[in-house]
């Protein structure tokens, strides 16, 4: 049996007025979800990196969840799009925005890194160009990338 499909513009016209209603409510959510993150950080005595870190970690889950089943069906270039993708495309529209942001708002943006954040920077940018650049990827450069992640969550912690 077969459904009668809606008409496009009632759908449409709902998907737009959904979205013009819902849209002013998303910044007091986002501030919402701060505060319950800043809170948190605090209960458990992390240091405010942490909070950076658990927000990454959110907005990249979905995409790594479909990277890491990628890679269980060894399916690697799918693995490799996501994870490369998902993540370029974050850091390549947060900045920007956050730089526009900053601008428009007259405040000052500081994206410093202390001495070991540059040299975990620089490290992950040599294995990335070892990992990446040859065309053929392993194990063993799978687990130096996860090393140096550690390295840098235990950074985090341990400053």
């Amino acid at each position: 049996m077969l459904l009668p499909k809606p008409h496009p513009c009632r759908t449409g016209c709902w998907r737009s007025a959904s979205r013009c209603c819902l849209s002013p409510c998303l910044p007091w959510c986002f501030w919402q979800f701060s505060l319950v993150v800043d809170v948190v950080t605090a209960m458990i005595g992390a240091p405010p990196a942490f909070a950076g870190v658990l927000v990454a970690l959110l907005i990249l889950l979905p995409e790594g969840v479909t990277a890491i089943a990628a890679a269980r069906n060894n399916d690697l270039q799918k693995s490799i799009n996501l994870a490369l993708g998902s993540s370029l495309a974050t850091i390549g529209l947060t900045i920007p925005a956050v730089g526009v942001a900053t601008y428009a708002l007259d405040k000052e943006l500081v994206l410093g890194l202390n001495g070991q954040g540059m040299v975990l920077l620089l490290l992950t940018f040599v294995l990335s160009m070892l990992t990446f650049g040859t065309g053929r990827t392993n194990i063993l450069f799978g687990l130096v990338h996860m090393v140096v992640f550690a390295v840098f969550v235990f950074m985090v912690f341990v400053p």
